[in-house]
């Protein structure tokens, strides 16, 4: 009498192993929470309440720290801090590959507070309105970056409406790559105590 064949048990047991941990490795990958971007505060100017967050560019940074050193001395040059947070301004609010969603408005820190809320509810409906969410850091949507800007004029001012005096700022914006966003900007600052903020921003329409 012939003896009947075991049964092969251990490719059995193998391939249920292989099975399971390929149906832990899928399930973690399509339902474990995702890493979501978070911008953080690395520095602050404390008596103006300026902050740097970690996500701003090496040119942004460069200004940052001039704006920290500049304010920082005995006897402040309005001239050199006008200077510095209108290419601050400038820059966060046209480098758009770094923001998170279209309602991460930059530059609103320099504002006049009064304008806040109106100029960052004009640019999430304008310049900003078709920024895709970059939550979890998927986005391949192509944005511009600013590389630069250049000084080209500032003018001290006397502003009637507020009584105040200021100045008008006008730059020349330089781009990683061009894409059609605006060039040039002329900005108008106001002071307010020792604070200087923005309180106008006009884009120079470039002739073809």
């Amino acid at each position: 009498m012939k003896k009947k064949p075991k049964k092969k048990v251990l490719p059995t047991i193998t391939i249920v192993f292989i099975l399971i941990i390929g149906i832990i490795i899928i399930s973690r990958m399509f339902l474990s929470p995702k890493k979501v971007e978070e911008v953080k505060v690395v520095s602050t100017i404390e008596k103006y309440n300026y902050t740097l967050d970690n996500n701003e560019t090496d040119v942004y940074q460069k200004y940052f720290k001039e704006l920290d050193e500049c304010l920082k001395k005995e006897e402040i040059d309005r001239v050199e801090y006008s200077n510095l947070i209108s290419k601050l301004f400038v820059i966060d609010f046209y480098t758009l590959n770094n923001k998170i969603t279209n309602k991460d408005i930059g530059g609103v820190q320099f504002l006049k507070e009064d304008i806040k809320k109106n100029f960052s509810l004009k640019a999430s409906n304008t310049m900003y309105k078709y920024i895709k969410s970059n939550i979890y850091g998927k986005r391949k949507q192509k944005l511009p970056e600013v590389e630069d800007v250049e000084l080209i004029e500032n003018k001290e001012i006397f502003i009637d409406d507020l009584n105040e005096n200021g100045y008008t700022v006008e730059l020349l914006i330089k781009y990683v790559e061009e894409m059609g966003y605006p060039k040039r900007v002329i900005l108008t600052l106001a002071t307010e105590s020792d604070k200087i903020n923005i309180i106008k921003i006009k884009e120079v329409v470039q002739k073809k």
